[in-house]
């Protein structure tokens, strides 16, 4: 029973550390991979004042607005990381990040179950030795 629920969390922390990983690297590669640049790299205000006059707008312009609130969150994600990472290793709470609303907790959630692993991995490596891990000493 108890290798059983060992099994399970082992499961929930490898899931976790997976989610991250492709948080942090899926996102910026398929958007520049199936949109590219989002940002257009000359602006003719002749183009833009034409397009505006007549009240329609393109569906590449539509792609690239979307792509770019999409690294918006992308960012989003990588700040919370890196606020939660440090806020990990100095065992304190972590700041909150502005506009980051209920993306900060999930991504809380996600470096705990991913350090449980950690942490776990580093008790069974010392389980047969002499001493602590340093990873126990702050608990």
């Amino acid at each position: 029973m108890r290798m059983l629920r060992s099994l399970r969390e082992l499961a929930r922390c490898l899931a976790a550390a997976t989610i991250l990983v492709a948080l942090v690297v899926a996102p910026p590669w398929l958007l520049s991979h199936l949109v590219g640049w989002p940002l257009p790299t000359t602006l003719h205000l002749d183009e833009v004042t034409g397009s505006l006059g007549q009240g329609t707008i393109s569906d590449a312009f539509v792609f690239k607005a979307l792509a770019v609130a999409c690294w918006l969150v992308w960012g989003q994600v990588v700040v919370c990381l890196i606020v939660e990472v440090v806020a990990w290793a100095r065992a304190r709470t972590a700041t909150l990040v502005p506009l980051a609303g209920l993306l900060q907790p999930i991504i809380r959630q996600l470096v705990v179950s991913t350090t449980l692993f950690i942490v776990n991995g580093q008790v069974a490596v010392t389980a047969g030795g002499h001493g602590k891990s340093p990873a126990l000493a702050r608990f």
